[in-house]
């Protein structure tokens, strides 16, 4: 899958839904664990501004604040490190998130 690489300084919305509308987040402990993924995974890289966790969606508004594609890629391993703490907690497979 080819990354597109955020440009550094720029601001960025960034949002996805569960697959058909369907809750990402079911307990309070699934927001506080994306929230700590967040730090994890792009506390290094951008700068976050805010953010909105819903029942089956998110937004995020981060300034990059490197160069290169590894921001896009810290994106990509937050999302897959919380489907499958996710799909683990549920006992379920597959993605969580609306991918086009």
């Amino acid at each position: 899958m080819k990354l597109e690489q955020l440009e550094k300084d720029h601001i960025y919305h960034i949002y996805n839904r569960g697959n058909n509308s369907e809750d990402i987040f079911r307990s309070k402990d699934n927001y506080e664990y994306f929230l700590k993924l967040i730090d994890k995974y792009l506390a290094s890289y951008v700068t976050v501004y805010a953010y909105c966790l819903l029942k089956n969606h998110y937004h995020l508004i981060v300034k990059v604040e490197k160069e290169g594609k590894e921001v896009t890629q810290k994106i990509s391993n937050l999302i897959n490190a919380y489907t499958k703490a996710y799909n683990k907690s549920y006992n379920r497979t597959g993605s969580v998130v609306y991918k086009e």
